[in-house]
């Protein structure tokens, strides 16, 4: 996959060298008008359909090769492309809290848009999970809604995923209206005893 003599100098280099291993593998031909439909449905730069465990080798290989990857997960998600949420999810999760100069918590609300895919913060939360990131705490949480409408709808994510209990039905009936899955785990929670 990558040369050893061949130098990546900046993250504008070393993100088009990944956007390049994405593609790799992959039956373009045959993938392309979904992962056209999927991107513009999501709302991505591009999307390939790259799966998860070369999504992992990708991942693998940022984190053995590069000490400080914060300003590669920015400009992964700044470009967003479909892979490139999935990547900075997998190397926000699996950086330190030393690295990165803050919790990744807080990182990942720092670097949310206007606009994001439910499936893609889906994503980052479960390998957050998986890389057994700390969950945040309710306060927290509470005064991360407070930021953004997105912020908001963020949390409700989180709280889903990590089971977290003890808002009240008030906080999550007030989130923002989202699409449809967003508005099934609102529906879910609600469900549940807080």
């Amino acid at each position: 996959m990558f040369d050893s003599s061949e130098v990546l100098r900046n993250e504008k280099e070393i993100v088009e060298f990944l956007e390049r291993a994405y593609q790799c593998g992959l039956p373009l031909l045959i993938a392309q008008s979904y992962s056209d439909l999927l991107s513009q449905a999501g709302g991505f730069t591009f999307h390939y359909g790259t799966p998860d465990p070369q999504m992992r080798r990708i991942a693998s290989w940022v984190l053995t090769n590069y000490e400080l990857p914060k300003e590669i997960i920015t400009a992964l998600w700044k470009r967003h492309g479909r892979e490139d949420l999935k990547l900075a999810g997998l190397l926000l999760a699996n950086t330190s809290i030393e690295a990165l100069g803050t919790s990744q918590w807080e990182f990942l609300f720092s670097m949310i848009g206007k606009a994001e895919s439910v499936e893609s913060l889906l994503e980052v939360i479960e390998e957050f999970k998986r890389a057994e990131v700390a969950k945040p705490s309710i306060e927290k949480l509470q005064n991360e809604a407070a930021n953004s409408n997105l912020s908001y709808q963020l949390v409700i994510l989180i709280l889903e995923v990590y089971k977290i209990r003890g808002v009240t039905e008030e906080f999550i009936e007030n989130a923002p209206e989202g699409g449809d899955l967003f508005e099934r785990i609102r529906s879910r929670l609600l469900q549940q005893r807080y």
